[in-house]
């Protein structure tokens, strides 16, 4: 009996850390289309690795939409296209 209740207690806490996962990634994905930034439009995952660089660069201070390009991963490139990967990405990120 004690362990189905740390089970159960354990599932919900899971649930919960992900729903607050959920809700951190639907933030920052609201935050970049403020700035402009729309690559989440051409990337099928937010949380993936190649958007994850261009947040990671963006907190670092780079704004330059050609470096975060250089960040996407070539098959979205080619995909895509190079220039409409660096016009989704040029926005104005205010410090």
């Amino acid at each position: 009996m004690q362990e189905i209740r740390e089970l159960r207690t354990y599932s919900r806490k899971y649930v919960r850390l992900q729903q607050r996962l959920t809700s951190i990634l639907q933030d920052m994905e609201r935050t970049l289309e403020v700035c402009s930034i729309r690559i989440t439009s051409l990337v099928s995952n937010i949380s993936g690795k190649s958007v994850m660089k261009v947040i990671h660069a963006l907190i670092e201070g780079e704004n330059d939409p050609e470096v975060f390009a250089g960040y996407i991963h070539g098959r979205i490139v080619n995909k895509h296209k190079r220039k409409t990967i660096v016009e989704s990405l040029r926005g104005h990120v205010i410090s």
